[in-house]
């Protein structure tokens, strides 16, 4: 799902337009209620987005932690040797917080480009 890339209808004239319209714009023509109004509608939807994604990621972390932990006392309780265990806590721990940051970022992407 993150990898997937939504196709648009924009040609490469109209983005070198838009960065050379980006280029010639004069800030003090530029209304500090307008621009107060656009970073107040961002922080809504946006900023909402993104205190989801870091509560999930957060949330997961913990979760993830607490089962690498009682993985870890069963291997304790069946005397596996400790470098084989502290390899497999790595591998486990690393694996399980990719698994879960990446659908997240991918999410995020997504949300971002069908705003």
């Amino acid at each position: 799902m993150f990898l997937e890339q939504k196709a648009t209808d924009v040609t490469t004239e109209e983005v070198l337009k838009g960065i050379e319209q980006l280029g010639n714009l004069d800030f003090s023509k530029i209304k500090m209620s307008s621009l107060i109004e656009k970073l107040v509608e961002w922080a809504a939807t946006t900023g909402f987005k993104l205190i989801v994604g870091a509560l999930i990621i957060s949330i997961g972390f913990k979760i993830i932690n607490k089962l690498v932990g009682r993985f870890m006392n069963v291997l304790e309780k069946r005397e596996v040797d400790i470098t084989i265990s502290k390899f497999l806590k790595s591998l486990i721990t690393v694996t399980l917080k990719v698994i879960l940051v990446l659908p997240d970022i991918g999410v995020y992407n997504y949300l971002v480009l069908l705003h």
